[in-house]
């Protein structure tokens, strides 16, 4: 049994472009090597960068300002289940 050569889809013609796409088909680029320090420097030589070697120093405090919002809406939702069942009762 022979099996037929890949061919392209037909478009009808009638029909025009609805956009373009680009495709990466550069294997350099997709290096999956670690940048070092300098390259990042080199690359943007006016930056202000600071590197930081301890991964201590780049996690951020953690602030908790304002509420929780949770408790609010489960106690909203039950608000509406309750009205919802009332309401159908009533009927």
């Amino acid at each position: 049994m022979k099996s037929k050569p890949f061919s392209s889809p037909r478009l009808p013609s009638n029909a025009e472009p609805a956009g373009a796409f680009t495709v990466n088909v550069d294997l350099t680029e997709s290096s999956s090597i670690k940048i070092t320090d300098e390259a990042i420097n080199n690359l943007m030589p006016k930056a202000n960068i600071i590197f930081s070697s301890d991964p201590q120093k780049s996690i951020l405090e953690s602030r908790n300002e304002g509420i929780s919002l949770f408790r609010y809406c489960m106690m909203l939702a039950g608000a509406m289940l309750l009205l919802e069942g009332w309401l159908v009762r009533k009927e």
